[in-house]
């Protein structure tokens, strides 16, 4: 039975033009082709960091659809410096690039598997800090995901209140970016851009210093 429908579909992509193989491909296999494609990012990092023995100081998230003015080495480069002046060669920051905006109105088949992949990379506590739209923050927040950062960030003078992204229990669970310059100048656009800490991170002081950093503040 299977081999006669194989050749009943071989017959009919025969029959089809090159442009409805394509569209006919894409409806049945796109799922396979973009966890295929993920699978070989996934690959080509771990392999990246075998090669480099990177020491990794922090797993960064951003809210953000890649383009000719977006530089990630360079941008990795400078987060690096802001947790550790004094890095290593090895040390560095890591940072993800996801098309998440307006996520519970998308209807990508993109977004959606950035999202299973960003879901299970939380789930094993791989992620600490999430920059990202701030119409998607209830979203997240309603799961549980932030770490009050009124918490974390107790001992810091100097931040606008205008800037704290308030949750209905009064906490402080993420800061505004809107006109960081140190993202703009690597392509990352800043507005209505937030920033906040996954409640499970492993990594939770540097998290406050990286963020720290990002606004130009420090402890008192």
């Amino acid at each position: 039975k299977g081999g006669v429908e194989m050749v009943k579909q071989n017959i009919k992509l025969k029959e089809m033009t090159m442009k409805k193989r394509c569209s006919y491909f894409w409806d049945y296999y796109r799922y396979h082709v973009i966890g295929a494609c993920l699978i070989l990012v996934l690959m080509g990092t771990v392999i990246r960091e075998v090669a480099n023995q990177s020491t990794i100081l922090l797993n960064v998230v951003i809210s953000e659809m890649i383009n000719e003015r977006t530089d990630v080495t360079e941008l990795e480069q400078q987060l690096t410096q802001l947790v550790k002046s004094e890095a290593e060669e090895n040390e560095t920051i890591r940072i993800y690039t996801y098309p998440f905006n307006n996520i519970e109105s998308s209807s990508s088949d993109l977004t959606q598997v950035y999202l299973e992949k960003f879901v299970a990379q939380v789930a094993i506590s791989e992620l600490d800090v999430f920059i990202l739209e701030e119409n998607d923050f209830s979203y997240f927040y309603e799961q549980g995901l932030f770490k009050p950062l009124d918490e974390l960030l107790q001992e810091v003078e100097g931040i606008d209140s205008s800037d704290y992204l308030l949750a209905e229990d009064d906490h402080v669970y993420a800061i505004r970016l809107e006109g960081n310059k140190l993202l703009e100048a690597k392509g990352i656009e800043t507005k209505n851009k937030v920033v906040t800490v996954l409640s499970n991170s492993l990594r939770q002081e540097e998290s406050a210093d990286l963020i720290l950093g990002l606004l130009n503040k420090s402890f008192k």
